[in-house]
């Protein structure tokens, strides 16, 4: 069986989206029609909020353990240095962001962006 490691990068204190997200990945494991001849494990970083240079350097620890994809960070000065450093390296890129209602100059509430 073939394993994907998946890279998280994620702002300090944000427990709640880190057990989200190793929620998501042990639900895709559990179902064996959507991925029958792999398992994802994951590589989790942390890193102080808006600081990109440290983002970066968890980035490139990631990148040496051999992440296939990343899913970004929320802060948003660290998730576009991530993206740019991610698009450069031909990584995939995962990022979710949710604001209250009217965030964003009137965008949706929850958005998605992949590279």
């Amino acid at each position: 069986m073939h394993c994907a490691c998946t890279g998280a990068l994620f702002d300090e204190g944000a427990e709640a989206q880190m057990a989200a997200f190793t929620h998501s990945i042990e639900m895709v494991n559990d179902d064996r029609t959507t991925m029958s001849r792999s398992l994802l494990t994951e590589t989790l970083a942390t890193y102080p909020m808006d600081d990109s240079f440290k983002a970066s350097r968890k980035l490139c620890d990631l990148v040496e353990r051999g992440v296939a994809a990343l899913f970004g960070p929320i802060s948003p000065i660290s998730a576009n240095h991530v993206q740019s450093v991610s698009e450069a390296l031909h990584l995939p890129y995962m990022q979710t962001r949710w604001g209250p209602p009217g965030d964003r100059g009137g965008t949706k509430d929850m958005w998605w962006r992949q590279n």
